[in-house]
C-alpha cells in the first residue's frame, strides 16, 4: 500500500453551481417546457390524451411484469452457489430498479384508474369496497399495500439493525404481494389472452419449485454447518494473529518450524446483516 497521500481536489467556490444542482435545474426546466407544450397546443393535448389512454391500459400490465422480474431476480440473488459476488451485486442493484419500476407503475395505475372513475380513491388503500369485482380488485388493493409496506421498511432497513429477522420476514411478504397481483391482473381486469395465463401460472410454478429445493437444500445442510458466534471468531482470529507472530519470530531466529498440517476448510459464516441471505 503506498504511503502517499491523495491530493485533495478543487473544493467548489461559493455560489458556483453544483454540477447535481445543474442537472436538477435542466430537468426542472424540461419539464416545465414540456407541460406549457401540453397545456397550451392542440399537438400536445393530443399527445397527452393519447399517453394516458395508453397508460391507462398498460400500467397495471407494466406493473406486474415489473414486480415479477423483481421476485424472479430476489430470488436469484440470495442464491451464492450459481451466481459469483459480481454478479450477486449486479443482480441487487437490478432488483432495487425492478422493484422501484413496479412501484411507479403501480401508483400510474392507480392515479389514472382513479383519474377515470373506473375506481374510488379509498380503494387504493383499503380492500374490498369496490362495488364492482369485489374481491379480485380488493386483491390487488391488498398486493399494493403490501407493495408499500416492503417498499418502505427496503428504505428504512437501517432501523432494523438490530432486528434483522423482522426485516427479512417483511421482505418475504414479497412472494404473497406477487401472488395476489397475478390474481387480481388475471381475474380482476379484462380477460387476458390463454398464453399470459399459462405464462404467468409458468412463472409461479418455477419459484414454488425453487424455493422448495432451497429450502429442502436448508434442512439438510442446517446440521452440517453451524455459523460461529461473534466472541469465537475473535478468539480465533486472535489465536491465528498470535501463531503467525510466533511462526514469524521462529523463522528470523533460523529455529526449527513445526510440521505443516493440512486441515480441511471451513466455510465462511454468513453475515448476520447480509442483505440477501440464502433463504432457508
Amino acid at each position: 500500500m503506498s504511503a502517499r497521500r491523495k491530493r485533495p481536489g478543487p473544493s467548489p467556490k461559493p455560489g458556483r453551481p453544483t454540477p447535481a444542482l445543474l442537472g436538477w435545474a435542466l430537468i426542472t426546466a424540461s419539464a416545465t417546457i414540456m407541460a406549457l407544450t401540453v397545456a397550451l397546443t392542440a399537438q400536445g393535448r393530443e399527445i397527452a390524451s393519447a399517453v394516458q389512454a395508453f397508460l391507462l391500459y398498460y400500467a397495471g400490465v407494466f406493473a406486474l411484469l415489473a414486480l415479477t422480474a423483481a421476485v424472479v431476480m430476489g430470488l436469484a440473488v440470495t442464491e451464492r452457489m450459481v451466481m459469483t459476488p459480481t454478479s450477486r451485486v449486479v443482480g441487487q442493484a437490478a432488483h432495487r430498479i425492478l422493484s422501484l419500476a413496479a412501484l411507479a407503475a403501480l401508483i400510474t395505475h392507480i392515479a389514472l384508474e382513479t383519474i377515470a372513475r373506473r375506481t374510488a380513491v379509498t380503494d387504493a388503500v383499503v380492500p374490498f369496497l369496490a362495488h364492482d369485482r369485489t374481491f379480485f380488485i380488493g386483491l390487488g388493493t391488498l398486493a399494493s399495500d403490501l407493495m408499500l409496506l416492503i417498499v418502505v421498511t427496503s428504505i428504512w432497513r437501517g432501523r432494523f439493525t438490530g432486528r434483522p429477522q423482522t426485516w427479512r420476514a417483511i421482505h418475504l411478504t414479497a412472494y404473497l404481494a406477487w401472488l395476489l397481483s397475478i390474481l387480481h391482473g388475471l381475474l380482476g381486469g379484462r380477460t387476458a389472452k390463454p398464453y399470459v395465463d399459462w405464462s404467468y401460472g409458468a412463472c409461479f410454478a418455477a419459484v414454488v419449485i425453487a424455493l422448495a429445493v432451497r429450502a429442502m437444500a436448508g434442512h439438510r445442510g442446517r446440521g452440517h454447518y453451524q455459523p460461529m458466534p461473534v466472541p469465537d471468531r475473535l478468539a480465533a482470529s486472535t489465536a491465528h494473529l498470535q501463531a503467525g507472530i510466533v511462526l514469524d519470530a521462529q523463522r528470523s531466529a533460523g529455529g526449527a518450524l513445526p510440521p505443516y498440517r493440512r486441515t480441511a476448510a471451513r466455510p465462511l459464516p454468513t453475515a448476520p446483516d447480509d442483505e440477501y441471505p440464502p433463504w432457508r
